[in-house]
C-alpha cells in the first residue's frame, strides 16, 4: 500500500517516502496479508517488518481488500494526502499511513442495524480510482466514493444505487478505472483518458455523461454485461444475453412450432465481439447461438430426450470479472472473465466509429465493442469439456 510517510517518521510528519532513482515516485509501504481471521501487516524498507501492533489498520479481522485512495494529489493544484482503504465484514477503514482517519460502517452504508446487519456482512470487495465496491452476502452492492473536498468516503446515494441490478441478478461486478491515457484509434489519435466512456452512450440521450474516471462492470446472471458510470450508477453500455426458465420454454414451446428456443447470446459463450444490444454485431452473435441451439437440440431428439430436446442449457455463469489497462502497453482496456467451468474468455476494447461494422453514420460517437482474444490458459489439472449440450465457444 502507498504511503506519504517515510519509514522513518513519526505518524504525524509529511514527509514523502520516495523511491529517489525512479523519478521521486511514491512506492508500496505496507504489506497487507489477509489471514483466515485475522491480517498482518508489514513495513517495506530495507527488509520486512511486522508493525500489526504499532498501525490502525484493523488487524483482528481478515482483511477483503486494501488500496489506495486518492494516489497521485489531488486536483485543481490542490495537495492531497494518499490514503489507506481496508476493507472487512463489516465496513471500511481508512487510515493516513498507520494513523486511523475514518471508519465506515455497514449502517452508514444504508444496510439496517440488527438482525439485517449481521446476516449482510460484505463477502467480496474492490478499491480502484478513488472508488470502493463492496459486495454484501445477500448479493446487494454498495458503493463509496472519495471525497476530495473533505478526503473522506462517502456512501453513494440509495436512490443512484437504485439503477444498479438485485443483489440475486449479479453474478459478479468489478471497478474498472478510465484514466489510463489510449487513443480512439491507435496510431491516429492523441492519447487521452476515458477511452470506455468515448464508446459508450448514456440512458437519457439529451443528458451529458457524467464525469469521473470509474465505472463499473456488472455481468448479470445469464451473461449481460454492464457498464455504469460513477457515482451516480448511470447505465452507459449493454451487451445483453438473456436465458429463460424452463416454464417460459415449455409456454412458448405450447404456442409455437419451434424445435427450440435460446433467444439471445451473452458474454458466457465466448462470442466473438460483445457488442451493444441492437447493434449489428449483437444480431449476428444471436444467429449463431440460435444456430448453434438448433444443432443440439437434433441431437439431444437423435438421443431420445422427448419432449426437452429443445431445451438448451446456458452456458455456465461468469464468476470472476476485472477490466484492466496500462499506460506504458496494452492502453485500451482487457477484459478477462472467468466461467464457473474454469474457462477463462479474454476480450480486447475497440472503438467501431460510424459507417463501419454496422454502427450508423448518422451515430456521431464511436460505438464500445469487446474482440475476443484467443488464449491458452495451462495447468495441472485440466477441466474436461465433454458436456455436448451446452453451447460452443466461438471460433
Amino acid at each position: 500500500m502507498f504511503s506519504d510517510l517515510d519509514a522513518g517518521d513519526d505518524a504525524g510528519s509529511n514527509q514523502l517516502r520516495t523511491r529517489p532513482t525512479d523519478g521521486g515516485r511514491p512506492f508500496h509501504s505496507f504489506l497487507v496479508i489477509a489471514l483466515a481471521t485475522t491480517t498482518m501487516v508489514l513495513e517495506t524498507g530495507a527488509e520486512l517488518k511486522e508493525v500489526s501492533e504499532s498501525v490502525s489498520l484493523k488487524t483482528n479481522v481478515t482483511t477483503l481488500c486494501c488500496g489506495n485512495l486518492f494516489v497521485g494529489g489531488g486536483t485543481g493544484g490542490t495537495s492531497r494526502t494518499s490514503r489507506i482503504a481496508q476493507v472487512h465484514a463489516h465496513g471500511v477503514c481508512v487510515t493516513n499511513g498507520g494513523v486511523l482517519t475514518q471508519e465506515v460502517s455497514l449502517h452508514e452504508m444504508g444496510v439496517g442495524v440488527g438482525v439485517d446487519e449481521t446476516r449482510n456482512a460484505i463477502v467480496d470487495a474492490r478499491v480502484a480510482a478513488n472508488h470502493v465496491l463492496c459486495r454484501l452476502s445477500n448479493g446487494a452492492l454498495r458503493i463509496l466514493f472519495a471525497d476530495e473536498t473533505t478526503s473522506e468516503l462517502k456512501p453513494v446515494h440509495k436512490k443512484y444505487l437504485a439503477n444498479l441490478p438485485n443483489g440475486a441478478d449479479i453474478a459478479t461486478a468489478a471497478l474498472v478505472d478510465d484514466s489510463t491515457h489510449a487513443a480512439t484509434h491507435p496510431g491516429l489519435d492523441a492519447r487521452l483518458p476515458g477511452f470506455l466512456k468515448r464508446g459508450c452512450v448514456t440512458t437519457d440521450s439529451g443528458k451529458e455523461q457524467e464525469q469521473g474516471n470509474c465505472v463499473l462492470a456488472v455481468c448479470r446472471v445469464g451473461g449481460t454485461l454492464e457498464l455504469y458510470s460513477l457515482p451516480k450508477c448511470e447505465k452507459i453500455w449493454t451487451a445483453d444475453g438473456k436465458y429463460f426458465p424452463i416454464t417460459t420454454f415449455r409456454r412458448l414451446i405450447a404456442h409455437t412450432r419451434l424445435t427450440f428456443i435460446f433467444l439471445q447470446s451473452g458474454f458466457g459463450e465466448g462470442v466473438s465481439v460483445l457488442a451493444p444490444v441492437g447493434s449489428g454485431a449483437a444480431r449476428e452473435n444471436a444467429r449463431f447461438t440460435n444456430q448453434a441451439a438448433a444443432k443440439i437440440a437434433a441431437t439431444r431428439r437423435d438421443r431420445g430426450a422427448g419432449e426437452n430436446a429443445h431445451i438448451v442449457p446456458p452456458p455456465p455463469e461468469i464468476v470472476e470479472l476485472r477490466m484492466d489497462a496500462f499506460s506504458t502497453a496494452h492502453d485500451r482496456p482487457l477484459l478477462t472473465a472467468i466461467r464457473g467451468d474454469g474457462v477463462v474468455l479474454a476480450y480486447r476494447g475497440f472503438l467501431c466509429p460510424p459507417g463501419v461494422g454496422g454502427v450508423p453514420r448518422k451515430q456521431t460517437h464511436a460505438q464500445l465493442r469487446f474482440s475476443r482474444i484467443e488464449i491458452s490458459v495451462e495447468g495441472k489439472h485440466q477441466i474436461p469439456n465433454s458436456n455436448d449440450d451446452c453451447l460452443p465457444i466461438q471460433d
